[in-house]
């Protein structure tokens, strides 16, 4: 494989080979999140005359020790580098080519000013193989996959290029090792969602402490469920049970919430769990002394 000479950078075309099946694993990955997401893009460089060919073959998800929110993405930096050395245990060519990462959540359609000086000071850094370093930003989550900017960063330069899409090629074919970051990804995921799950449902029973000092909390091992609950008592003294049911499947980011009277549905909403489910929760509202001698359910599925 030939890499890239420094000095000669700048007067070469590039070209950009990226695999189907890893775009498409970019977009399920922020469909699941309300946060920014991102990853370690791996394959290989090589060189045709005085064209530079950067093969995109997969990329290694940020960790289950992700920092993120909707205006930031800081990954498992541990986590990835271990990944990356048991998969070029496997593939001793394997590269390190750069990064992607979405702004879904936020609306920014380009790089932010923090990102670029992070790529800047990456591909500079001596530890980095490369003379490039390739960005990829999806501003927006799209069910055609098109929504994508593709930049290149080089060494010891103040300038970046975005490249034009003529330049990139979406191409099929899985990479050798895909199964293998796949499941590791899977479990990643399994363990990030739980801490996440974790820290908001401290949130969650902080906040309805406060409301409910009586509250309990309950823990359904066959079902993988967390719930709370809670009773209360009406002006008549009727006695009153509510749930709040938190769905620990980690595909799912979105629950609702359902009052039932007479074990029928008389009013749902669906709550994401981000940080406007308090008001929503709160503003899921139904007068309970209008309510009679009738039991009611407060859930969260």
């Amino acid at each position: 494989m030939l890499i890239p000479q420094r000095g000669s950078i700048d007067n070469s075309s590039i070209k950009i080979y990226l695999r189907k099946n890893c775009l498409i694993r970019m977009y399920e990955t922020i469909e699941k999140s309300h946060n920014e997401e991102g990853g370690k893009l791996i394959g290989r460089v090589s060189q045709n005359g005085s064209q530079i060919q950067v093969h995109i073959d997969s990329f290694l998800d940020s960790g289950p020790g992700i920092e993120h929110s909707a205006t930031h993405i800081i990954p498992d930096g541990i986590y990835q580098e271990s990944l990356f050395r048991v998969c070029e245990s496997f593939d001793p060519n394997l590269e390190h080519l750069g990064s992607w990462h979405s702004h879904h959540c936020n609306g920014l359609q380009e790089l932010s000013g923090g990102d670029i000086s992070g790529y800047k000071k990456n591909v500079n850094n001596s530890n980095y193989n490369l003379d490039i370093f390739v960005a990829i930003l999806l501003p927006k989550l799209s069910r055609n996959y098109h929504d994508y900017r593709f930049y290149i960063f080089l060494r010891n330069s103040e300038r970046y290029y975005e490249i034009d899409s003529e330049d990139i090629e979406i191409i099929d074919g899985f990479y050798k090792l895909e199964s293998l970051i796949l499941q590791v990804e899977k479990n990643s995921f399994k363990r990030r969602r739980t801490q996440e799950q974790y820290l908001l449902a401290k949130e969650d029973e902080h906040h309805l402490k406060r409301i409910y000092p009586n509250i309990k909390c309950f823990i359904d091992e066959k079902k993988d469920l967390l719930f709370w609950r809670w009773e209360k008592k009406d002006y008549w003294n009727t006695q009153f049970r509510y749930e709040y049911t938190f769905n620990n499947d980690t595909s799912r980011w979105e629950g609702r919430i359902i009052l039932m009277k007479n074990n029928q549905v008389t009013k749902e909403q669906k709550i994401v769990l981000d940080n406007f489910r308090f008001n929503k929760i709160n503003s899921f509202n139904n007068p309970i002394s209008k309510l009679g001698n009738n039991s009611m359910n407060f859930r969260f599925i």
